[in-house]
């Protein structure tokens, strides 16, 4: 690709940020990850690391385009709508970060792949006016 001189900025970075917008997307999402990760390695999660997330995920909105940021960014909206984790959300917030990072209970210690929440809870199916 050719890049001339005109588009660059002062730092030799491209004007438009569309050329870097899968890369800045996909680093974000392991950046995620990453907090995730150091969120439930104490075994909980509290009010100032979820607050901490949402703020991340809130200035992060190419990171809340893909699946797993939109919806750690609306769980954590509903959660600390009232300003503050409740038990049953610690409990629920602690499961979906330790699905975003492939974290099991089973085997604490080993990372499996991210899980992708396309069937927690199971989807309903309807085909030709049948459920399954």
């Amino acid at each position: 690709m050719i890049i001339y001189n005109n588009a660059l900025d002062e730092h030799g970075q491209p004007l438009n940020r569309a050329f870097h917008a899968k890369r800045l997307k996909d680093r974000g999402v392991d950046e995620l990850i990453g907090l995730c990760t150091g969120m439930i390695a104490d075994g909980a999660v509290n009010d100032q690391e979820a607050k901490f997330l949402q703020g991340w995920l809130h200035h992060r909105p190419e990171v809340q385009e893909e699946h797993v940021g939109y919806l750690l960014f609306s769980r954590l909206y509903e959660f600390l709508r009232d300003g503050r984790l409740d038990e049953n959300e610690k409990r629920d917030l602690f499961d979906l970060l330790a699905a975003t990072c492939g974290h099991t209970p089973q085997a604490p210690d080993v990372t499996l792949s991210a899980c992708t929440f396309f069937d927690t809870p199971p989807p309903v199916l309807q085909i030709d006016c049948r459920n399954f």
